[in-house]
């Protein structure tokens, strides 16, 4: 009857212990430096660019990884440091996956980070579209659940 008595109690422990384990990625919150952000401009048919909100301003940024399936898409949430003309690491939450990205600016207005989107773009944008297209033809692109 011991080792019954004995097992239960083993196995009732073990499931507890197994149970709180959890796999997630690690987010300093502590860090003063991390901010959230909303993707709130993502344009068809370049989207390794996009406008993203923060608290106080808004960010214009590009995406480093050529894989289509971590460009930021329209309403994304972004959590990570946001630090000007720097390859900065942020997490997707909405996608759950780490991604590079790169802030070219900050500005007060969703119109001004817009129109800085679009004229850098006009500059640049090709070169890195024919680039992309060859590095990463096979991608699918992701949906919002």
């Amino acid at each position: 009857m011991k080792r019954i008595l004995t097992f239960s109690l083993l196995a009732v422990l073990a499931t507890f212990i197994f149970a709180s384990c959890s796999k997630h990625d690690y987010i300093d919150n502590n860090n003063p430096d991390i901010e959230n952000g909303k993707v709130v401009y993502a344009p068809a048919g370049y989207n390794y660019y996009a406008v993203v909100q923060l608290f106080d301003s808004y960010a214009f940024i590009e995406t480093m990884d050529n894989s289509s399936n971590k460009w930021p898409i329209r309403y994304d949430n972004l959590r990570g440091t946001f630090y000007d003309t720097q390859d900065n690491s942020v997490y997707n939450q909405t996608g759950q996956f780490w991604t590079t990205v790169r802030v070219h600016g900050f500005y007060n207005t969703e119109t001004d980070a817009d129109n800085a989107l679009e004229s850098y773009y006009a500059k640049n944008g090709y070169a890195k579209q024919q680039q992309l297209q060859t590095a990463d033809s096979t991608s699918s692109s992701r949906t919002i659940k």
